[in-house]
């Protein structure tokens, strides 16, 4: 459901990424990835490859994982650990 909460969230989440000077990029199962600077699009609707994606991306930017918390209450084991590799990563990576 996308509540007037989500909308708040997001915007609260793109003025820090302008006020950092970095881009946003969001993603989420229906639409991907987009850059909310330059509205591109990369389609990718698996949360895996999203992951993987996230971990390849060259420039200091924010990342956006709309509705990834509802992927987690499945608990797959795979998905788990592939975020903390991500977070990891991106922690490691500045």
């Amino acid at each position: 459901m996308y509540t007037s909460e989500e909308v708040r969230t997001e915007a609260k989440v793109k003025a820090a990424a302008e006020a950092l000077g970095r881009p946003l990029h969001a993603w989420s199962l229906t639409t991907g990835f987009i850059d909310t600077t330059s509205g591109t699009v990369r389609d990718c609707p698996d949360p895996l490859a999203a992951l993987e994606q996230v971990e390849s991306i060259e420039s200091d930017c924010l990342v956006l994982l709309r509705d990834f918390g509802t992927l987690l209450e499945d608990r797959d084991p795979l998905l788990v650990r592939k975020l903390r590799d991500t977070v990891h990563h991106a922690k490691s990576a500045g």
